[in-house]
C-alpha cells in the first residue's frame, strides 16, 4: 500500500513540475514576441506576405492551384512558429513569381493538421500541382527554402 502512495506521490509531483514548466515557457514565449523581426509581422502576428487559410476549401484551392505551394503548419503560441514568420514572409515576398506560401493553424484547423499527420510544429510541407514533394518538421532556414523552390519549380 505504501508503494502505491508514494507513486501517486511521484506522479503528482511530476505533474506539478511539467504544468510549472509550461506555465513558464508560455510566459517567455510572449514576452520573446517583442523582438526586433516583429517589424515584418501583421497586428495578428502572422506574415504580411503568406496567405492564412480559414477553411479547408480554400486549403484545397491553394494546393491544388497550378505550380507551387509551401504550406506552413503552425500555432500562434508556438515560439519557433514565432521564428519563421520572417523567413516564410521573406519567401512570399522574394519567391512570389515561383511560389505561393499559406500558413494553417492548427488550433484553428484541427481537421487539416488531423488529415497530413501534424505532429510537430511548424511543420512546412511543398505541394507542386496538389502532390506532396517535400515536408519536414522544426526550423528550416531561408537558403534551404530558397534552394527547394528553385529545384522543383
Amino acid at each position: 500500500m505504501s508503494a502505491n502512495l508514494l507513486f501517486r506521490f511521484l506522479l503528482l509531483i511530476g505533474l506539478l513540475g511539467a504544468m510549472y514548466l509550461l506555465i513558464s515557457c508560455g510566459s517567455k514565449c510572449s514576452s520573446s514576441t517583442s523582438s526586433s523581426s516583429d517589424s515584418t509581422l501583421t497586428d495578428n502576428g502572422k506574415p504580411a506576405g503568406a496567405l492564412t487559410i480559414s477553411n479547408e476549401q480554400q486549403f484545397d484551392e491553394a494546393i491544388s492551384a497550378e505550380g507551387l505551394t509551401l504550406v506552413d503548419f503552425y500555432a500562434t503560441w508556438c515560439g519557433p512558429c514565432k521564428v519563421m514568420h520572417p523567413v516564410l514572409d521573406e519567401i512570399s515576398k522574394e519567391c512570389a513569381t515561383d511560389v505561393r506560401v499559406i500558413k494553417v493553424d492548427v488550433d484553428a484547423q484541427g481537421m487539416l493538421a488531423g488529415i497530413y499527420r501534424i505532429q510537430s510544429i511548424p511543420t512546412l510541407i511543398l505541394f507542386k500541382n496538389g502532390e506532396v514533394i517535400w515536408r519536414q518538421s522544426g526550423l528550416v532556414s531561408k537558403g534551404t527554402l530558397i534552394e527547394l523552390i528553385e529545384t522543383y519549380k
